[in-house]
């Protein structure tokens, strides 16, 4: 049964249990059919109530023959009185083609609005469901935040999580981030929950209330009400909270900086399998930072987080190869990782692999293939590739000889780095001035290029990190 009638199944049981301890157990004595007889008889007779508990006992086999074609008729015979729970138990049979009931997504809305004009929550909340995905209905975001509102103020922790999403998403509704956070926190605040599938939503809730207080959305900035509640949920098993109280720990962002208290929640996150969490576990055995410091550890996170697909742990793991730290060394290993996280755009990685084919290590070399993965990292911002990428086209290595281009890359590269402003400084005394002039030239719109390719936040993001981790390294 579909788990959002739970609430209403606690009420059942606990009537049950009142009404005959032994219809509990399958296999009755003669005096508990008799006591049953006489309880379907009511049933037979009208009573809501009895009607309600047989369709609860055939649903689950509880001192009768598991029965669904039984369980939807005495529910039927329920709702057909108005009764709002059961009208709402028959939408959900209705919408997940259980209990001998067929698949009819518009019976299903039939009973729903029955029930939801009663006020029933979680009729309210069905119907909203189903106007977002245009189930038995014509998919209608703004119909679905009327109905998400009407259970929200019943109280359903799930209608106000959903309802938080529509205001900060702006799906039906114009985006309204005060909103969003003030129905986040009356779902995270809800102690009425019932069940793992409510309490999820609750952490789900807790979540996102914390973001909202670390970004200032809808709320004002507050890290320590964003640790508050990232704890809340963190407590519960929520990874992504885990992984940014641990943030808040290495920044001290709304708690003292902690490396230990770190290292603690990125374990609990990293044992579930959030990659991110992971890779700074490793990162944090590789420096020794809020832990000892163990390199075969280092290996072992980098390598979990690796295979999850994490570029950055990829690259690392191919380091830990290339110089046998944490692991045996091994050209080839290194060469594999190096090239996983290239794939997924590491521009580190792509210079590394650039260099694995310049120089033959754990990979035949193959200058042309050089040349094509310093590109990338070049492209990518990469000084020590534009360095590269100059000397092989100074060399005719790779690709055809080209002063232009090489003094292009070394000019764009020298701001940083200092061979290549050696090879610049060497470059033109043998260059003639127009040849100079041209290649000032192309060095601008090189830097044009490259920038043009680094506007996306998420390349912004990469860098920046790639850069703290350069110098954590």
């Amino acid at each position: 049964m579909n788990l959002a009638v739970r609430p209403w199944i606690v009420a059942v049981i606990l009537g049950l249990l009142a009404l005959s301890p032994s219809m509990a157990q399958t296999g009755m004595n003669p005096e508990e059919v008799k006591e049953y007889e006489d309880f379907k008889a009511k049933a037979e007779k009208g009573d809501v109530g009895a009607q309600m508990k047989l369709g609860f006992l055939y649903a689950n086999g509880i001192g009768v023959t598991r029965d669904g074609s039984k369980s939807l008729m005495w529910y039927l015979r329920a709702a057909e009185q108005g009764n709002a729970d059961a009208q709402n138990i028959v939408g959900v049979l209705y919408a997940d083609g259980h209990h001998e009931a067929p698949l009819d997504f518009q019976k299903a809305i039939l009973w729903w609005r029955r029930a939801a004009a009663q006020g029933h929550p979680w009729a309210s909340y069905h119907l909203a469901q189903r106007f977002i995905k245009g189930e038995g209905v014509e998919k209608d975001d703004e119909q679905a935040l009327l109905w998400y509102r009407k259970s929200a103020d019943y109280g359903n922790l799930e209608a106000q999580y959903y309802l938080a999403r529509c205001y900060a998403l702006g799906q039906g509704v114009a985006k309204d981030l005060s909103r969003a956070a003030s129905w986040y926190r009356k779902c995270a605040e809800q102690g009425n929950t019932h069940g793992n599938y409510a309490e999820t939503t609750r952490t789900k809730a807790q979540y996102f209330l914390a973001r909202c207080y670390a970004d200032g959305e809808g709320v004002e900035k507050d890290p320590a009400q964003a640790v508050f509640w990232y704890r809340k949920a963190a407590e519960r098993g929520d990874e992504s909270s885990q992984y940014l109280l641990a943030r808040c720990y290495v920044d001290g962002e709304g708690v003292a900086k902690d490396p230990v208290q770190a290292v603690f929640w990125y374990r609990k996150a990293a044992e579930l399998g959030h990659g991110t969490s992971q890779f700074f576990l490793a990162f944090c055995y590789a420096d020794g930072e809020g832990v000892a410091k163990d390199p075969v550890q280092a290996v072992f996170w980098y390598r979990s987080a690796a295979e999850r697909g994490h570029e950055t742990a990829q690259y690392f793991l191919a380091r830990c190869y290339a110089d046998g730290e944490g692991v045996a060394k091994d050209p080839v290993q290194a060469v594999f990782w190096y090239r996983k996280a290239a794939e997924q755009g590491d521009a580190d990685a792509q210079h590394n692999l650039g260099v694995c084919y310049f120089k033959g290590e754990g990979v035949a070399k193959d200058f042309v293939q050089a040349v094509s993965w310093y590109r990338k990292a070049a492209e990518r911002g990469v000084a020590a590739s534009q360095t590269s990428l100059g000397y092989c086209y100074a060399n005719g290595l790779g690709v055809a000889k080209d002063e232009i281009e090489a003094y292009a890359y070394w000019n764009l590269a020298g701001i940083t780095n200092e061979l290549a402003r050696q090879f610049l400084a060497i470059s033109e005394e043998k260059m003639s001035p127009d040849a100079r002039l041209l290649g000032q030239q192309r060095t601008k719109q090189l830097q044009k290029e490259i920038e043009g390719r680094l506007e996306s936040l998420e390349d912004l993001r990469k860098a920046a990190e790639r850069e703290s981790l350069r110098k954590g390294s």
